[in-house]
Parts: C-alpha cells; sequence; structure tokens
C-alpha cells in the first residue's frame, strides 16, 4: 500500500509535464519487497524509487528519448525496472 502511494506522488509530479506513469503489477511489488527492510520498515523505499524509478525516467527524458506528451509504461525485466517501448 505505501508503495503506490509513493508511486502516486511521483505520478502527480510526472503529470505535471504531461506525462503519464504506469507500472506493472510486477514492479510494484518488487519496488515494495526491495524498499523494506525488517529494522526500517518502508523508509528506505523512497531511496528505491529514486534510484530506480526516478532516474531511469531522467536518463530517458534527458537524453531526448522520450516525447514529454506520452505515457510511460515500466515493468520489471531481468530483475530491473525497464520503460517499456
Amino acid at each position: 500500500h505505501i508503495t503506490r502511494i509513493q508511486i502516486e506522488k511521483l505520478s502527480i509530479r510526472l503529470k505535471a509535464q504531461n506525462i503519464t506513469l504506469k507500472l506493472s503489477e510486477n514492479l510494484i511489488q518488487w519496488l515494495a519487497e526491495k524498499g523494506y527492510d525488517p529494522i526500517y520498515g518502508a523508509r528506505p523505499l523512497k531511496r528505491v524509487i529514486q534510484t530506480d524509478i526516478q532516474n531511469l525516467i531522467a536518463e530517458k527524458i534527458l537524453k531526448g528519448d522520450f516525447d514529454k506528451k506520452n505515457t510511460l509504461y515500466l515493468d520489471l525485466q531481468h530483475d530491473k525496472p525497464t520503460i517499456i517501448e
């Protein structure tokens, strides 16, 4: 549940730039597992989303590979978040 809330916050920021974000259920589950720590709970989740999702999106935009009026579909491939073309 916390993962979905954090992704929704990112989606809202991207909508301000006319970008729609869609993540597969597999990726959401992967983020939840990777962002959970037995000691810190879900606190590391923000960092996981930043390093594995936000950085991936930023690279795509900065390279000019992405038209800002598109929808970004992300999925998990080979245990790594990937933008699906």
